[in-house]
Parts: structure tokens; C-alpha cells; sequence
């Protein structure tokens, strides 16, 4: 995820506290919300591209060697 920048030296924008609230009630809904079922296989997709990434990498850089 790339952060957005509030100036040219690209430093993270610093949320402000409604922001920061508005997160928190965000995330204690999301906590409670129902899943369904091709939610649950985007994100298992997701983690198997993932970690099928980083084994490639880890063998990849264990060939180097």
C-alpha cells in the first residue's frame, strides 16, 4: 500500500484525531461484519499468490548462494 504524501519530501500524511477516529469506528464495525463467501476466496487467493511469492523468492535467493 503506498502512503500519500502531503509535501514534496514524501513524508506519510499525518491523520488528524477525526480521521483517526473515524478509522477506529471503522474497524470495530468491520470486525463485527459477515464475510461472504467470495470475499473469504479473494483473500485466499490472495494469501496463496502470496506465499507462493515468497517461497519462489526464498528459493531464488537460496540458488544465489
Amino acid at each position: 500500500m503506498h502512503s500519500k504524501s502531503n509535501n514534496k519530501n514524501n513524508k506519510p500524511s499525518i491523520l488528524t484525531k477525526k480521521q483517526n477516529d473515524n478509522l477506529k469506528i471503522t474497524s470495530e464495525h468491520l470486525d463485527n461484519r459477515p464475510v461472504t463467501i467470495t470475499e473469504l476466496d479473494v483473500i485466499e487467493t490472495y494469501a496463496s499468490d502470496l506465499i507462493r511469492g515468497l517461497v519462489s523468492d526464498q528459493l531464488n535467493s537460496n540458488q544465489k548462494e
